[in-house]
């Protein structure tokens, strides 16, 4: 009977020790959809602000001197990149979380039972 109840014990530990590790990497996970999400908004806040600006270009005259603009849509253009580049490096994050989650999923009959992906 102790050899099965510490067999029981030992399964049962290694059981939460594993279920501890996916949740660690299901956190990561939505930590890097918040990233993914930010990168989107930074990269189509540029694209907003140069749509603002063509609509009202009749009541403003930015566009006028040809350095002025180009620095204006030069420093939006950045933003935009800095955007993708926060969304791709996610995005690819995300996708390497998955791989680590299904290779623990394969390897653990419980974690299939559980893990919906």
């Amino acid at each position: 009977m102790r050899i099965k109840n510490k067999l029981h014990n030992k399964r049962s530990q290694s059981e939460k020790l594993l279920i501890g590790e996916i949740q660690l990497l299901l956190a990561e996970k939505r930590t890097y959809f918040s990233l993914l999400r930010t990168g989107i908004a930074i990269f189509t806040f540029p694209l907003t602000v140069i749509a603002f600006l063509g609509a009202t270009s009749q009541y403003h005259q930015l566009f006028s001197s040809f350095w002025g603009g180009a620095i204006l849509v030069g420093t939006l253009l950045f933003i935009s990149v800095i955007g993708l580049i926060l969304f791709f490096r996610a995005e690819r994050r995300v996708k390497q979380l998955n791989q680590l989650v299904l290779n623990m999923r394969k390897k653990n009959k419980r974690l299939t039972e559980i893990i919906v992906l």
